[in-house]
Parts: C-alpha cells; structure tokens; sequence
C-alpha cells in the first residue's frame, strides 16, 4: 500500500472520548485493512495476531476487551467473543466509518504512515491520537488555517485526558518533531463549529507529515 493512501477517520470519532487512544488506533487500522482487498467489503478478515502486533497489544483478553467497546459503540456490528486459533477473524464494520459509504459525515485524514508501528512505539497511542485531532482542524485548502490552535483544556476534554497527558504528549511530539507548537495570543474570538471559542493564549499546533514520513523511512532502512 503507497505511503500516499490516507485512512480517513470520522471527525465526529475524532473528536470524541468515546473512544481510549488505542481503541481509536484500532479502528484506524480495521478502516485501512477495508482497503487492502481489490474487491471492498464492510466484512474484512483479520490476522488479529498482526492487529496485536502493530498495535503492541500484548495479550488477547486486551484485544477482545477493545473490540467489544467497539462493537458496543456501533462502529463493528459483530460482537468478537472469542477468537480463532487458526484463521481470520472476521469484523463487520459499520458503513458510516467508510467516506464513499457515508457520503452525509466529515473526515479526517491523514497517510497510513502514521498509524506505522515505528510511528506507535515512538508516541504511543495517545500522540497517534493528537494527530489525527490536530489534524481535524486543519484545513490545507485554506491559508488562513494552516494549523490548529485548540487549547490544552479542550484538547483533554474532548480526548478524555488530563491537561498533563497532554502536554506530556505534545513534548513527545515536538521532540519527535512531528509537530511545531508555537506560542500565540489570541487577538480574537476564533470560532469552530459554535463551540471553540478562546480569548486567551493557545499555542499554535503545525503537523509535520515530512518528518513522519522520514522517520519512517529511516526506522525500515535500520530494518533492512
């Protein structure tokens, strides 16, 4: 799969505690296993030993606990109750989680480098999740919002994190220079969807996707 392809996420998804850092990450991989075959099917099969893998899910009661949020949530329509010794699992996603299927919802995408082993073991799940949420209000067609500037308080409220998660996590991000953050004063009152409102210093938030892409460039060619 090019490093191009971009898995698409709904904002709403995005946007919401509903779901822990790596529940989030997990579906992320379940939406790109949807485009592996040429023939497309909201009924995947999955080696759910490699899901463990790329995910650094250590044990299958993890795995299974995770899959039934999912599916208790309505974005997998079957409930995994146990899993097979040999074989695919099985997975029926929800139609609304596929752009072309839910033609009604937003998206935030971003290029399946990010969701790349090498990339979760450098930030976790949770930095793989401020990702995909920077992302979600960036808007590369715009000049005017070339970058994010949500604050920590509603970064944590939205993710179901403490502020201290989240600045642990953007100093993991910044070190990695997958992002740049850069302190400004808000002149003034910014709104997104009447509810983002701030009057106070926010930092600026920059994804760099070339810095992803070269770290996982660099980290395939030590495995060489």
């Amino acid at each position: 799969m090019s490093k191009k392809f971009k898995v698409q996420i709904p904002t709403k998804i995005v946007r919401s505690n509903s779901l822990t850092a790596i529940e989030f990450v997990l579906l992320a991989k379940l939406i790109q296993a949807y485009y592996i075959p040429t023939k497309k099917s909201l009924t995947i099969p999955i080696d759910h030993k490699a899901i463990m893998y790329f995910l650094l899910i250590k044990d299958q009661a993890t795995l299974k606990k995770h899959l039934k949020t999912l599916f208790e949530k309505g974005i997998i329509e079957n409930e995994i109750e146990t899993l097979p010794r040999k074989g695919a699992l099985e997975i029926n996603l929800n139609k609304n989680v596929i752009p072309e299927l839910n033609k009604e919802g937003l998206f935030t995408q971003m290029p399946v480098t990010v969701l790349n082993r090498e990339i979760i073991e450098a930030v976790g799940h949770v930095g793989v999740r401020m990702l995909y949420y920077y992302k979600s209000f960036i808007n590369l067609k715009q000049p005017t919002k070339q970058f994010c500037f949500v604050s920590e308080e509603t970064t944590s409220e939205d993710l179901g994190i403490t502020e201290k998660t989240v600045i642990k996590y953007n100093k993991i991000l910044e070190k990695r220079k997958f992002i740049k953050i850069e302190k400004h004063k808000s002149q003034n009152e910014y709104n997104y969807q009447d509810r983002y409102v701030y009057y106070r210093y926010n930092n600026h938030y920059f994804i760099r996707q070339d810095k992803i892409d070269e770290f996982c460039e660099k980290s395939t060619s030590l495995l060489a």
